[in-house]
């Protein structure tokens, strides 16, 4: 990833001591928080206001302004990604994939995500580069953890799927289908608990009837 790096943000493969995480992780949600009222122009002195520490605290986290947003980025994957990279060997295929699906319905289809991607293309030049990496660095990562996890589940005889990459997007448009576009163009809110499940479950069995041995 080009952008954010900085000789002044922990490495990447560091585990900061626990004070240092937690307060990474209250800059994060202030940031989110934040984030959703002023849009990417949002200014780091109000950052650092909002969440209690010095602005220097924010750069010696983060790098840069547009560090902050690919960790913000980085938090949204992991937590969509983390059925996925948390699969047991016994779980199935189908309970894995459902897990998933729920996560990602509400999450990419909630108010807040909706959001986020009208004010990066509302305010494309706020934060260089940032809106032509916001898809590499989100959706793509992971679409790429699902085309991943479905390789492997095939190598493992659970799934036969010729064209893993192929099913991935199909699955993930199957979930969200013309929704996505309906709330950003339309307006209204995000799906339910119960229209959620129901989502999930019938883009699962499908997928399942398809590909499931």
């Amino acid at each position: 990833m080009s952008i954010g790096e900085s000789t002044g943000a922990q490495g990447a493969g560091a585990m900061p001591p626990v004070r240092n995480r937690k307060k990474r992780e209250l800059i994060l949600k202030t940031a989110f928080d934040l984030f959703m009222e002023r849009g990417a122009g949002m200014a780091m002195e109000e950052l650092a206001a909002a969440a209690s520490v010095s602005k220097q605290t924010i750069y010696n986290h983060f790098g840069s302004k547009e560090g902050l947003m690919a960790a913000m980025t980085a938090a949204r994957v992991a937590e969509l990604t983390e059925p996925l990279i948390a699969a047991q060997p016994g779980d199935s295929p189908a309970d894995v994939l459902e897990r998933f699906a729920r996560i990602y319905v509400a999450r990419v289809l909630h108010p807040r995500s909706i959001g986020v991607m009208k004010s990066l293309l509302s305010e494309p030049r706020a934060l260089t580069g940032f809106p032509a990496d916001f898809y590499a660095m989100g959706p793509a990562r992971t679409l790429q953890a699902l085309v991943e996890w479905i390789s492997a589940e095939t190598r493992r005889k659970r799934l036969a799927v010729p064209e893993p990459a192929l099913a991935a997007e199909q699955f993930l448009g199957s979930l969200i289908g013309s929704r996505q576009l309906r709330q950003f163009f339309v307006g209204g809110d995000g799906p339910d608990e119960a229209e959620t499940s129901r989502m999930a479950a019938t883009a699962v069995q499908t997928f399942m009837r398809a590909w499931g041995v």
